[in-house]
């Protein structure tokens, strides 16, 4: 039955739309895998209202809401605990109200947020004193995000910003807590959120190691952006100082990059002295490619020059770059900065290293730009 929808979807012309029974055929084939025991899992609360709804009504024991509004600290043990039965013949409720929810998509589902919990958010103040328990899963990290949202005032937002002091070295490693740092920097005023710079500075080595994290790069990133410098100047020079590291670590390099773009002058000429000191380690990975690249848009003139001496002064260093995506990148940026008569050296010693650079597809094209120059 379901391969002659796909055929006569297969055959409309460009531009053609399918008939209405067709159009929804991935969710027609859904429907005919749920069955009525499909309620007891937990993604339950993704699906569309009117659908959650009936079908909520339908399933046995009204087992959809203890599935959806279930908070556990451990994702991994919730997840072991979903017992999901599949059938091919759905009930008359769960198929009528699939045909009615198929399309009533509200916007929070677009941003993750369950519509059954959008339909009827809790009050800003309904959250506290369960903040950080909230905090920690994903159905409560969206009720504190949107309290945050809902606060119409500061007294509100320092309510919630107080429960979680003490706790902030370990939301930002959380998959889910880190969401509510990162809605709490964006919503707070810079005074509001001066604790989790605090907390990451009292313990030593702890700024570098949330700049290296997967979840706390992106806390590190919004105090860079959101709060003034004199606010973060003590967490750049802690960035700074374990500045090799963060550039050549796939989460670190985010952290550097968004200081060079979104950082003060000073801000930017203290990284380019650090990059400086490291120029000759930086080009060794890939990572570290990608911080060159922003650093040559980003920095005062006399501070890219400065680094681009630093890192093509290093033997095989020019010649090596072209080989992979974001060196290539980084010695075409380089080139555009150097005075003229270094520029023209740095493009002989490339000119001289075709043989190695026409065996890579970047190199090629640094060729490729080295003969629009001559052309030129």
């Amino acid at each position: 039955m379901a391969a002659v929808p796909c055929l006569e979807i297969a055959a409309l012309a460009p531009g053609e739309q399918a008939p209405v029974a067709y159009r929804n055929f991935a969710a027609m084939a859904l429907r005919g895998r749920l069955g009525p025991q499909a309620g007891s899992a937990s993604w339950a609360a993704y699906l569309p209202p009117q659908f959650y709804k009936q079908a909520k009504d339908a399933a046995p024991g009204g087992s959809w809401d203890s599935a959806a509004d279930t908070d556990s600290t451990d994702d991994a043990s919730s997840c072991g605990e979903v017992a999901l039965a599949l059938s091919t013949s759905p009930s008359s409720a769960q198929r009528s109200a699939l045909d009615d929810g198929l399309s009533v998509w509200s916007s929070e589902s677009a941003r993750g947020t369950p519509p059954a919990h959008a339909a009827a958010r809790p009050l800003p103040g309904a959250v506290l004193g369960q903040v950080w328990r909230l905090s920690q899963t994903a159905d409560g990290s969206r009720q504190v995000q949107d309290a945050l949202d809902a606060a119409g005032g500061a007294h509100t937002r320092v309510a919630i910003a107080d429960e979680l002091r003490g706790h902030v070295a370990k939301a930002l490693r959380c998959p889910h807590a880190n969401h509510v740092l990162q809605k709490l920097i964006d919503t707070g005023a810079p005074e509001e959120v001066r604790f989790i710079s605090e907390e990451l500075l009292a313990r030593p080595g702890l700024v570098s190691q949330a700049a290296r994290h997967r979840y706390g790069c992106r806390v590190i990133q919004h105090l860079l952006q959101r709060c003034p410098p004199e606010m973060v100047s003590q967490l750049v020079q802690a960035l700074l100082a374990d500045c090799l590291a963060l550039c050549c670590h796939p989460f670190g390099t985010y952290v550097v990059q968004n200081l060079l773009q979104r950082g003060t002058v000073g801000q930017r000429c203290c990284a380019g002295r650090a990059l400086e000191a490291h120029a000759a380690h930086l080009p060794r990975s890939r990572a570290g490619c990608g911080v060159l690249v922003v650093a040559m848009e980003h920095l005062a003139r006399e501070d890219a020059v400065r680094l681009a001496r630093a890192v093509i002064q290093e033997a095989n260093v020019l010649e090596s770059l072209p080989l992979v995506r974001q060196g290539s990148l980084a010695a075409l940026r380089m080139l555009r900065v150097l005075p003229g008569p270094e520029a023209f050296e740095a493009r002989a010693r490339l000119e001289a290293a075709r043989p190695a650079l026409r065996s890579s597809r970047y190199g090629r094209e640094v060729l490729a730009h080295l003969e629009g120059f001559r052309g030129a």
